[in-house]
């Protein structure tokens, strides 16, 4: 699965969240070229190894975990072992309102996400 994800081409109306799945094999081997676009990215690892890069950082991923991928970051991924699933949701934040006898804690869940500064160690 030679896969190039094209998310700086979605149209502001196109509907969001948007749920991508992923699965590598040694055959179909997924890779997603440099990109950047106007919303988040949340990829989670689900099995496999990866290599992301993060505005020019690259960092090895060996183990299940989540990356919060920030609006404008400069990012591609390949899978680098015979077998692995990754899962990536694209959304911006106004796709989450929580109104009425919804979550009250919304805006303190938000706080760092609107302030847009988004560090990576």
């Amino acid at each position: 699965m030679q896969r190039t994800k094209k998310h700086s081409s979605i149209p502001r109306e196109y509907p969001l969240p948007r749920l991508y799945t992923s699965v590598s094999t040694k055959e179909e081997s997924l890779k997603v070229e440099a990109d950047w676009h106007d919303y988040y990215e949340l990829i989670y690892f689900q099995e496999g190894s990866f290599q992301l890069y993060l505005n020019l950082k690259e960092i090895n991923i060996e183990e299940e975990c989540l990356f919060l991928i920030p609006k404008g970051c400069v990012h591609r991924l390949y899978a680098t072992s015979e077998k692995a699933v990754e899962h990536s949701l694209c959304f911006r934040l106004e796709d989450f309102c929580f109104f009425g006898g919804g979550y009250s804690g919304a805006g303190i869940f938000f706080r760092e996400l609107r302030k847009e500064e988004h560090f990576f160690s």
